[in-house]
């Protein structure tokens, strides 16, 4: 077309049909399934907290297995330690000795800290002794005759053998996912024995 003596081109005007515009509506379609992209990070978010709760676990897993390794270590080295403690009057009950007192106190000082310096830092955080009742030191009166098969020499017979026993427990110290997810703290708790045989 032909307006003040200068030549105008327009662009011809395309016109979609029906079908056509089906077509490219069908196609955006298409390519919006076959995008892929954000997919990774939308799986991750999914999966991200299952695997913090794994992880959490598993470390109270462990500290939980090792808490009862310090605990389980603690009452045998204290029960040894107890075994081997030296009275004047060599017969049973030990417990009613002069010596007594001062062997309990020893003794739960080696289980709640590995030796008998009452400065040394405990063996698990929580386990102070506030309680009073983290460790317990208890002796038995075993009269080896009687054993049934008979076992032992009748050459001391009358006497009767003291058996040590140390228990302890501690409040479980983990890093706090139990009661995150309120569960109740327990108990690690540990037990040995050990026949008396002096120095």
């Amino acid at each position: 077309m032909i307006f003040g003596g200068r030549l105008s081109r327009r662009a011809p005007r395309l016109s979609l049909g029906r079908g056509q515009r089906g077509e490219s509506r069908a196609g955006e379609g298409r390519s919006f399934q076959q995008d892929a992209s954000g997919a990774a990070l939308v799986e991750f978010t999914l999966v991200f907290p299952l695997l913090l709760v794994f992880l959490a676990g598993l470390s109270e897993l462990g500290f939980a297995v090792h808490q009862q390794h310090i605990v389980q270590k603690a009452v045998r080295d204290a029960a040894r330690y107890a075994a081997r403690t030296n009275y004047a009057l060599k017969s049973c009950p030990l417990s009613a000795q002069p010596e007594w007192a001062q062997m309990v106190t020893n003794t739960t000082t080696v289980a709640l800290r590995g030796n008998l310096d009452a400065a040394a830092p405990l063996l698990i955080p929580t386990w102070d002794g506030s309680r009073g009742i983290d460790v317990q030191v208890t002796e038995a009166c075993f009269d080896p005759a009687s054993t049934t098969p008979a076992i032992f020499s009748t050459a001391g017979a009358g006497n009767r053998i003291p058996v040590i026993t140390v228990s302890a427990s501690a409040p479980f110290a983990g890093v706090g996912f139990l009661s995150l997810v309120g569960l109740s703290a327990f108990e690690v708790t540990a037990t040995h024995s050990e026949a008396w045989v002096g120095l």
